[in-house]
């Protein structure tokens, strides 16, 4: 992946409009904005200093050499060779800190303390949030330095995207169109929510990856037919056992994320051929979206 120069820039910037000396970041989605890369397991850090060269600290065992970090240090994650991988981030943490001139009394640095909501990693199976023993390590490795969050810098800098950002976004977008064709063309009754769920996440885990560049894709689907599609709009709604039937309205939502970018659809499809009032309502809607876009 090319260097984001628009995105470190910005970074940069903003260290500065916060008198903060570098930034700590874990969580993936922090990690993949600041070097590009996206972790698997979700125990990479990357120290983003304000002047001088980033470092990434990233599991030997993980592919890091897709972002534009060039100084990638790495750790075994337990196992026989490194049983010890919490010391070995802490030994690497404190090495780029005194190389970098961190650990003095008054440097401060940005880490993420504030952050609740979270996008998971590639393994996507736990989600690692910094807690407290990643806090102690990071005091730890920084020596004398304030330890300061930087939760709020963080999310803004995020909020404007960058047009090489653009780029991963829409292809998460033509990632999750595959999915809906797949599910678009099996579409018919006797068909299952789950069957038509499982599908869908099959073509984009299939089918995603050389879309755009992308290498990984993963979906997750949430299919609701006839009366069921009343829950669309609820949380904690999940595709069924139910059989669809003819002529009736399915809903479905796919989330998306590939190599880190998400993108997240919703559409209302028909099994069979449209009733005449399902197609009048259809062709209010689109003149209505049409409408808002111009």
């Amino acid at each position: 992946m090319d260097e984001d120069g628009l995105r470190t820039a910005r970074v940069r910037e903003a260290l500065a409009e916060n008198r903060l000396d570098a930034l700590v970041c874990r969580l993936p989605e922090n990690v993949l904005l600041l070097s590009g890369v996206w972790p698997v397991s979700g125990v990479s850090t990357v120290v983003v200093p304000r002047e001088g060269e980033p470092v990434l600290l990233a599991p030997e065992d993980e592919e890091a050499n897709e972002g534009w970090v060039r100084e990638v240090r790495t750790f075994g994650l337990g196992g026989v060779k490194e049983r010890d991988a919490r010391g070995a981030i802490k030994r690497l943490l404190q090495e780029a800190a005194r190389k970098r001139g961190l650990a003095r009394r008054e440097a401060r640095i940005g880490i993420e303390r504030g952050f609740e909501l979270v996008a998971p990693a590639s393994s996507s199976a736990e989600t690692a949030v910094p807690a407290r023993p990643s806090l102690e390590l990071m005091g730890q490795a920084f020596g004398d330095a304030e330890l300061v969050d930087a939760t709020g810098l963080l999310e803004h800098v995020r909020a404007r995207k960058t047009p090489l950002e653009l780029e991963k976004i829409r292809a998460s977008c033509a990632v999750a169109g595959i999915g809906l064709a797949a599910l678009a063309g099996e579409l018919k009754p006797g068909l299952r929510e789950v069957e038509a769920a499982a599908l869908v996440e099959h073509a984009v885990a299939v089918k995603g990856p050389g879309q755009g560049g992308v290498c990984r894709t993963r979906g997750w689907a949430v299919v609701l037919s006839g009366p069921r599609t009343v829950l669309c709009s609820r949380p904690g709604r999940v595709s069924s056992g139910r059989v669809m039937k003819e002529r009736e309205l399915v809903v479905i939502t796919l989330v998306v994320v590939a190599d880190g970018f998400w993108s997240a659809v919703t559409r209302t499809l028909v099994v069979g051929i449209p009733t005449r009032g399902q197609a009048e309502i259809h062709a209010l809607v689109l003149a209505a979206q049409r409408a808002a876009l111009r």
